[in-house]
């Protein structure tokens, strides 16, 4: 290909091989691709990440929005003055748009092609039934009774955990320690920023994501202290490499409950048991006798966090569901946005394997 239509065509013809190789899912080449791509290229790109753009002071998604919105407004500004054709504008888009594609999956969204956590550590199948899920609901509440009264006496809401930023190295070490341990990739050298305005991501459901364009992950500013050290956790397992929701939340609550600060085992637990809880009422499973033993202090802490998440109600929430659903289906996570509870299901066959 000559360089003239490289540049021409560059988008598209990256676009179309990246999909091409997703082909490769349903064959016996998967397994080779994730390897590859696992061993080799993702631990590439996250040492080129560490020494480049892990090293800027502030949030790239800040900058990264910025030069998006500059490349836009100067291609429509040239689509206004008709300084190119109707076909060059739609070429421009389409490699725009190819190279997009093929950037996402190359810098991360291959991992799809991962094998599941239950088939890499070789978890034995649970029974989920009502009796499991008012087990685990026994067991988060305990923990989360003891953590909160070692925290504070006080029966008002928490919202001092300390230093982000001394949180977040604590959580990353943890990590990386615990899937060392399983023999995956990890790094320490990753950041999970906090994203302005408040409620940003919030207003869609969201409480973190994270980018590939830039290495980063974010969370929502607008979200109670109690939830960071959990969604950061969770934000960081996709940095890691990790694609699967309900993996990325076992993976996050794993590195809390794992921490030496109480505090980040507190927020833990709490976000494990909102899960649990949840999971609970919409199986009509009965919570009001652990619910009664709550002290206060909790019952506050839960309080507040739906406070905080209150103030930013959903915009649109039912499109937000169909889109990302779409996304999660399209890229073989079947379950799609169900499998954000994964995690209860994920716990227990830990706990049965491991300890």
């Amino acid at each position: 290909m000559k360089i003239s239509s490289l540049y021409r065509y560059g988008g598209i013809f990256l676009g179309v091989i990246t999909w091409m190789i997703l082909r490769l899912y349903s064959t016996s080449w998967r397994h080779t691709v994730f390897q590859l791509y696992d061993s080799w290229i993702f631990p590439m790109i996250r040492k080129v990440y560490s020494f480049t753009l892990y090293l800027l002071p502030f949030p790239v998604m800040y900058f990264f929005v910025f030069v998006c919105i500059v490349i836009v407004g100067i291609f429509l500004k040239n689509v206004i003055h008709k300084k190119l054709t109707y076909y060059d504008s739609i070429l421009k888009v389409a490699n725009g748009l190819g190279y997009a594609y093929f950037l996402f999956y190359f810098l991360w969204g291959f991992q799809y092609f991962r094998p599941s956590m239950v088939d890499l550590l070789h978890l034995d199948a649970v029974t989920m039934d009502s009796t499991a899920l008012k087990k685990e609901f026994s067991t988060a509440s305990t923990k989360i009774k003891d953590l909160r009264e070692k925290l504070s006496q006080d029966t008002l809401p928490l919202k001092d955990l300390g230093s982000y930023d001394e949180n977040f190295l604590a959580i990353a070490e943890n990590q990386k320690t615990i899937l060392t341990q399983w023999r995956w990739f990890a790094t320490e050298k990753a950041h999970i920023r906090m994203l302005y305005p408040k409620g940003v991501l919030l207003r869609f459901s969201t409480a973190g994501f994270y980018w590939p364009f830039i290495g980063e992950g974010q969370i929502d500013g607008g979200l109670h202290p109690l939830q960071w050290p959990f969604t950061a956790a969770h934000e960081l397992a996709h940095a890691n490499g990790i694609t699967d929701e309900g993996e990325c939340n076992f993976i996050g609550f794993l590195t809390c409950i794992k921490s030496q600060n109480l505090a980040i085992q507190y927020s833990g637990w709490l976000g494990y048991w909102r899960y649990v809880y949840f999971e609970m009422i919409k199986n009509k499973v009965s919570v009001h006798e652990e619910m009664a033993n709550l002290p206060l202090g909790v019952l506050n802490d839960l309080k507040d966090i739906r406070k905080y998440l209150l103030q930013y109600p959903d915009i649109l929430p039912q499109l937000r569901d169909v889109i990302y659903e779409s996304y999660l289906k399209n890229n073989h996570v079947t379950s799609g946005l169900q499998s954000y509870n994964q995690i209860i299901d994920l716990k227990i066959r830990y706990d049965q394997n491991f300890q």
